[in-house]
């Protein structure tokens, strides 16, 4: 059953957030997919893996320095005779350690059995010809006191042979990539992605990079196709012009080649003659084709930048699961606000993305919410030195304009700042903020 609202239909903020929530988790979860380690950063794990042997796998050292066997370590007699090279990779069959020699060994090499410390070189005085920063071989060298064990990094130390690398549910980052690389794990089970149809284009939009007189370049397509990318979907690009059957057969075609679980669009929906998702849709309602309009709803949510917004679900024949759509505004701005409040939360799950931020507003002037409407700015956020209070360690410098269309003035924030309806702020003041990207202060 369709259902439809008047253009004059409001929603809050928060109340079409829920709205968005309700329809996504009705969309059943992608496959889960077996993946190479090189392609499976940002990707979310399916199950525990466990460690398949010890790191280190070896006594190693810890740094560049002399190798003393126990009794050394702690002997009176300081001075020792240089012995033979210890080199990272080298064998040790048929090591056998002396207590009056010390063995130059460097940094990850084994530590063979019968040795048990290292002092660092810079700590130690070589007493004759030197090889670099080392004592000569069979020359002398002063070796100050040290305990058995020092700079020894023991087998098991960073993680032990059957414990859990990493837990189903955690997100993969570049550090875990190598954890898993150092046991060997060349592949991972992860999450399905998310297949995303990105519509965006109007007979305004050059669909090459040459634009002709009144034609302006699209920035929409290639800023949303990145934006997916970072959340690990993967997405299809459909350019589209003013003609809604048009639309309507190559919307058709698409959803054939690619089989979307999702389908946002940029423009196209606001109250112009020429709105083609809007003249789409309809034309669907009163003569569905393989595709049939199953829910929809456009109206208005009360923020700025952003305000008219589309969800769909499509149904296509021979498939057996509705396609959710979500129509943004065209402007450049609010279609990445649009992006970042109503879809990534459902991408991207990691708290960075979905928890609470608060910061202490920096401005020299005072700020005034819009009336009955959220407006969200563009920020760049900073940690405070000085801060010991944990809701105002961020500092917010909004961006002092405000225009949709100013996607270079987007790509210097770090983040956006939300002003509250009828609100008056002035310095100091807390308020709620949401990452735009990573930040590295963090």
């Amino acid at each position: 059953m369709t259902t439809t609202f008047s253009k004059e239909h409001s929603l809050t903020p928060k109340n079409y957030q829920t709205l968005v929530r309700e329809r996504f988790q009705q969309l059943p979860d992608p496959e889960p997919e077996r993946v190479a380690l090189a392609q499976a950063n940002g990707r979310v794990l399916t199950e525990d893996i466990l460690a398949p042997e010890n790191v280190p796998a070896f006594p190693n050292s810890q740094m560049d320095g002399y190798a003393l066997t126990a009794h050394a370590a702690v002997s009176t007699s300081r001075i020792f005779t240089v012995g033979a090279d210890i080199a990272a990779g080298a064998s040790l069959k048929n090591f056998v350690p002396e207590d009056g020699i010390a063995y130059p060994i460097m940094t990850g090499a084994e530590v063979p059995a019968g040795l048990s410390a290292v002092v660092p070189e810079e700590k130690c005085e070589p007493q004759g010809e030197k090889d670099g920063s080392f004592a000569a071989f069979q020359s002398e060298v002063y070796i100050p006191t040290t305990q058995p064990g020092q700079f020894v990094r023991q087998p098991g130390e960073d993680i032990k042979a059957g414990e859990i690398l990493a837990r189903a549910g955690e997100k993969i980052s570049a550090v875990l990539v190598g954890a898993l690389a150092a046991q060997g794990i060349k592949e991972v089970t992860v999450q399905g992605a998310r297949r995303v149809l990105v519509v965006t284009g109007g007979d305004e939009v050059a669909a090459n990079d040459t634009p002709a007189p009144s034609h302006i370049r699209d920035a929409n397509g290639p800023m949303l196709i990145q934006l997916l990318a970072e959340d690990s979907a993967i997405s299809k690009h459909l350019h589209i012009q003013d003609d809604p059957q048009k639309l309507i057969h190559h919307l058709d075609q698409a959803i054939h080649e690619f089989s979307p679980h999702l389908i946002i669009s940029s423009g196209g929906i606001s109250h112009g003659k020429f709105e083609v998702i809007k003249n789409a849709i309809h034309l669907l309602m009163e003569n569905p084709t393989e595709l049939t309009v199953q829910k929809l709803w456009f109206g208005h949510v009360s923020q700025q930048p952003g305000g008219p917004q589309g969800i769909m679900e499509l149904a296509h024949r021979g498939s057996s699961e509705n396609i959710l759509w979500l129509a943004f505004p065209g402007n450049p701005v609010s279609t990445l606000i649009s992006y970042r409040m109503f879809l990534r939360p459902h991408l991207n799950t990691s708290w960075y993305y979905t928890g609470t931020h608060l910061g202490k507003l920096q401005t020299a002037e005072p700020l005034e919410g819009l009336a009955g409407k959220t407006q969200y700015r563009r920020a760049t956020i900073t940690r405070a030195s000085s801060e010991s209070n944990a809701t105002a360690e961020w500092l917010i410098e909004p961006d002092p304009q405000t225009g949709s269309h100013l996607l270079h003035r987007a790509a210097q924030a770090n983040a956006l700042v939300e002003i509250e309806p009828n609100k008056h702020y002035t310095n100091g003041d807390i308020l709620r903020w949401y990452p735009l990207s990573t930040i590295e202060t963090m």
